[in-house]
C-alpha cells in the first residue's frame, strides 16, 4: 500500500499494493497525528512503525507524508520506498494527480517482492 498523506492529515492518494486494508482517511490522520507526536517528543520525524505483521515506512516530501506498507519480512521494502519518494519527486507538480499516482504505483511494482505481492493478491481476489 502507498499513501500520499498531506499535511493537514488528509490522504490524498491510496495505491492498493497488497493485503494491508485500512480506511484510507483514519490512517492519513492517525499517520500525521504519529508524525506531529513524534517531532515534539522526540524532535525528530518517524521513519518507520512496526503494526503486527507490517512494516510501514514514513518519508517527508516537503509537505507530504510518503507512506509504503510491506510485510515485516520484506526484504525490498527500503528499496520500494526510496522509488515511490523519487516517483513523486519526478512527477509531482503541486497536486496529486492519476498520472503521478500510476508513476508511484510504477516504481512501486518496479520491485520483484512487489509485484509478485500484487500478483499474488490479484490471484486470490480472482
Amino acid at each position: 500500500m502507498v499513501y500520499v498523506i498531506n499535511e493537514a492529515g488528509e490522504t490524498l492518494s491510496a495505491i492498493a499494493l497488497g493485503n494491508f486494508h485500512a480506511d484510507d482517511a483514519l490512517f492519513g490522520g492517525f499517520m500525521s497525528a504519529i508524525d506531529m507526536f513524534s517531532q515534539k517528543m522526540a524532535g525528530d520525524v518517524i521513519k518507520e512503525l512496526v503494526l503486527g505483521n507490517d512494516r510501514v515506512l514514513v518519508a517527508r516530501e516537503g509537505v507530504y507524508l510518503l507512506v509504503t506498507i510491506h510485510d515485516k519480512g520484506d526484504t525490498d521494502s527500503q528499496l520500494v520506498s526510496r522509488k515511490v519518494c523519487e516517483a513523486f519527486r519526478k512527477h509531482f507538480a503541486g497536486l496529486v494527480t492519476e498520472e503521478m499516482t500510476q508513476a508511484i504505483r510504477e516504481a512501486a511494482l518496479g520491485s520483484e517482492s512487489a509485484g509478485r505481492k500484487a500478483k499474488d493478491w490479484a490471484s486470490r481476489i480472482l
